[in-house]
């Protein structure tokens, strides 16, 4: 079975870097105009109308023409499905790196860059990503976050063989007061998150009552929050509970298709929506395989 992680790595701002990207930007906002205009809205049509005219007028390598190409395709035919207007791009756009442009070692990656030079950039990779390091890496996303922090994400691909189902078993329940109870007596309860998502929901009140530009932007600010925040309980939950298990044991599972469908009043029907159960599943799946621990969902009847 294939598994694959990503390690999120902070870097140093390079002038280098930040001008390929802020190209990159340029080339997939060119493309996308360029498209718009002549109503080509397909990857290959695009590629036949700018590919030689973009890659002389940014300088970048090739690749990164063609990632632009498709970039501005995906947009150019949401645009069009949705009757939008022309689309518009951010300055940075996450740049895309694969074996040919990037090569990693453990204290630095080199980077293709614009007008196809190659550059060290020394990394300092966090302890936790270190046992992803005997892994073999793939590929490789620069980004640029809203505080102008630069940020490498690395991904790491292994092989691994199950092992056969020889421990023992515990079961997952998941629900509304406990996020999650274990059939070992372990209970997660959710009394803290309901008030954090409480505070929330009602500052999404106060905001969605004020209607201002400001009030929509930190609406959508703290939209991001929340979701962060539910990703962390969740990723801890998982955490513990894998951490408790060994090698060749199994973790049972419900299988929550069309849980939403359930009906038993107002209140219950808000937590029901707001919760997520998916995630936290998917969460406890990929951490168990990892480890070697075979994971089973059953009806929950």
């Amino acid at each position: 079975m294939r598994i694959i992680t990503t390690a999120k790595i902070k870097i140093k701002n390079n002038p280098i870097l930040i001008e390929t990207m802020k190209q990159y930007s340029k080339a997939v906002s060119y493309i996308a105009d360029k498209g718009f205009n002549n109503k080509i809205y397909r990857r290959y049509g695009l590629h036949r109308l700018i590919y030689y005219e973009a890659r002389d007028k940014f300088n970048l390598p090739s690749q990164f023409i063609i990632n632009a190409i498709r970039v501005a395709s995906q947009a150019l035919k949401s645009i069009r499905k949705n009757k939008g207007s022309k689309p518009e791009f951010k300055e940075f756009l996450p740049l895309d790196f694969d074996k040919k442009s990037f090569t990693f070692h453990n204290n630095k990656v080199r980077l293709l860059t614009i007008n196809k030079c190659r550059i060290d950039i020394p990394i300092e990779i966090p302890e936790y990503y270190w046992k992803y390091l005997d892994w073999g890496y793939q590929t490789a996303k620069l980004i640029q976050d809203r505080k102008g922090r630069s940020f490498i994400y690395i991904t790491f691909r292994r092989d691994i063989n199950l092992i056969s189902a020889n421990g023992r078993s515990i079961g997952i329940d998941l629900g509304i007061n406990n996020i999650a109870v274990t059939s070992d007596k372990k209970f997660f309860n959710s009394k803290k998150i309901k008030k954090k998502r409480i505070m929330f929901k009602r500052l999404r009140t106060k905001l969605q009552a004020k209607g201002t530009k400001s009030a929509k932007r930190l609406l959508k600010r703290i939209s991001g929050r929340e979701k962060r925040f539910m990703a962390w309980v969740n990723h801890n939950i998982s955490k513990e509970v894998v951490s408790s298990l060994e090698p060749g044991d199994t973790i049972v599972m419900e299988n929550l298709k069309g849980i939403r469908k359930i009906r038993k009043g107002k209140r219950f029907n808000y937590w029901l929506n707001r919760w997520s159960f998916n995630q936290l599943q998917r969460f406890i799946e990929y951490k168990s395989v990892r480890e070697g621990i075979k994971v089973i969902r059953v009806n929950p009847f």
